[in-house]
Parts: structure tokens; C-alpha cells; sequence
């Protein structure tokens, strides 16, 4: 019943190796978890607790504490979308949940791997709509991550913390460590379409690529969708030798960044410092 539920709402098949309902506690038990073909699974879930509200009622789900262990995900970015996309038939509100384990996100610019994930929600409020009825939702979610991987492109102890505010995520934080500098931004991301955005995050910059003094400075990364961004700002520091380059994969980004005296200009893929 469980597993054709979760194949109604997301589209994909779902196998539950164990459940159990502990009626004292009105808690759900699973282990063994997956979702999606038999073969490849877009999710893994090693073990996961699902404690109810005895106060459920009127139609909303209530939730007192969601805890997922062992994740296992593999998420092309068109599934990705689609579910960010689903509106909720039932009113559901998630007192406190938290995610750990590893996440792929499959693109057309390659994967980036997410390891040492952990996410959190809390007091998170999916409202009742109908189809076509914009994305409503409330609450404060955090994803910490020990790395993240794209190609050639590495970002450390990866901070991200929001909050839903009506059909957008405020992005209150986001920080990494990167070339060994760090970056620590903040923006909004909407999320009313098929597919997220438009996005801007905006923040400070500081790079040390080598053993030398470190460029500082601002920066702003924007976009009407995810797959297509700019990266624009000025960094102060000394100005570096040219060069030119590339990230295979890279994302879609187009990069305008002035460097000391120089300029960096170009794509995630091409690049040219003048």
C-alpha cells in the first residue's frame, strides 16, 4: 500500500524491504528502501523513522520527526525538476527531518557528487494544491555537505541554509571552501515553474591558488533557470599571469570576473584571463 503510494505521487516504482508500525508511538519503521527501476534506483534508504502527530488532523499530515539514514541517490536533473514541481494533494507539515548520505545529480554538464550529505528540514509546511496551482511552502531547511565534485571542480565543507517563503527559497547562507579561498553568499531561488529558477546569489569571494597573496572580493552568480547562469563580480589582489582553460564537465555558466588588473572571461568550459 506504502510503496503503490509513493508510486501515485512520484511517478516511479518504490520496494520496501521491511515496515513495521509501532501503534504506542505512531511511528512508522523501514529499511531497505528503494525508489525507482529495479535495476537502477534513483534512491536508496538504508533505514528510515517516521514518527506521526496523534494530533493529525483536518487533513494534514503531521509529522513530529522524519529520519532518514543511508542514502543512496542517484537524480537525473529532469526528475529532479519534475519533483520540485509536484504539488501535494494533501496539506503536510514536517516538525523536524533529517537526511544523511551521499547524493548524484545527473546532468547534461556531467554529475556532481554530493558525499558526507546531511539534510535538515524544520517546520516544514506543504500546503493542499490542485494542478497548476503555484508552489507554496514554508520552513527552514540546511544542507551540509563534506564535498562536492564536478569534474575537476572540488568545493569543501559546502553550507547551505534557507528558508521556503511562498513560491521562492531564500537563501539566508551559503559558504564552501574553494581554490583554497572561501565563498559565502546569499540570494533566492524561485521556484514556481516546471524548472527552478530564476536564481541569484550574491556574496563575497576569496581565492588562493597558490602559495601567493589572495584575491578578495565580490561576486554574483544569476540566471532564469539552473541551466543557464552568469557569474560576474571584480576580485582585488594581484593580478594573475594569462592563462586560459577549461572544466570538462563544466556547467552552463558564462563567466565575466576581474582579476587584479586582468580580466577572466569566458565559460566554465573556455576561458581566457587577459
Amino acid at each position: 500500500m506504502v510503496a503503490r503510494r509513493v508510486r501515485q505521487l512520484a511517478g516511479v516504482e518504490a520496494r520496501i524491504g521491511a515496515l513495521r508500525y509501532e501503534l504506542l508511538s505512531s511511528r512508522f519503521v523501514g529499511s531497505d528502501i528503494e525508489v525507482g527501476p529495479g535495476r537502477q534506483p534513483l534512491l536508496r534508504i538504508g533505514d528510515l523513522t517516521l514518527e506521526l502527530s496523534l494530533l493529525s488532523a483536518g487533513g494534514v499530515l503531521k509529522v513530529q520527526r522524519l529520519e532518514a539514514t543511508g542514502l543512496q541517490a542517484r537524480l537525473p536533473g529532469a526528475w529532479l525538476a519534475r519533483a520540485i514541481a509536484l504539488r501535494p494533494h494533501r496539506a503536510a507539515l514536517v516538525r523536524s527531518g533529517t537526511v544523511t548520505g551521499e547524493v548524484h545529480l545527473v546532468g547534461d554538464a556531467g554529475t556532481a557528487v554530493l558525499s558526507g550529505v546531511e539534510i535538515g528540514v524544520r517546520d516544514l509546511e506543504l500546503p493542499e494544491a490542485a494542478e497548476g496551482d503555484r508552489f507554496h511552502a514554508g520552513g527552514q531547511v540546511t544542507l551540509r555537505a563534506r564535498r562536492l565534485t564536478l569534474g575537476r571542480l572540488t568545493l569543501e565543507r559546502l553550507l547551505l541554509e534557507g528558508r521556503f517563503r511562498d513560491s521562492r527559497l531564500v537563501i539566508e547562507r551559503v559558504q564552501a571552501e574553494v581554490l583554497g579561498g572561501k565563498l559565502d553568499l546569499h540570494g533566492r531561488l524561485g521556484l514556481t515553474g516546471a524548472r527552478p529558477g530564476p536564481l541569484e546569489l550574491r556574496g563575497a569571494l576569496t581565492l588562493r591558488p597558490g602559495d601567493g597573496a589572495p584575491l578578495v572580493g565580490k561576486i554574483r552568480l544569476s540566471g532564469r533557470t539552473l541551466a543557464a547562469l552568469k557569474l560576474e563580480g571584480s576580485l582585488r589582489g594581484p593580478s594573475p599571469a594569462p592563462a586560459s582553460g577549461g572544466l570538462v564537465p563544466a556547467p552552463n555558466v558564462r563567466v565575466l570576473l576581474r582579476l587584479g588588473r586582468r580580466q577572466l572571461q569566458g565559460t566554465a568550459s573556455s576561458w581566457q584571463v587577459r
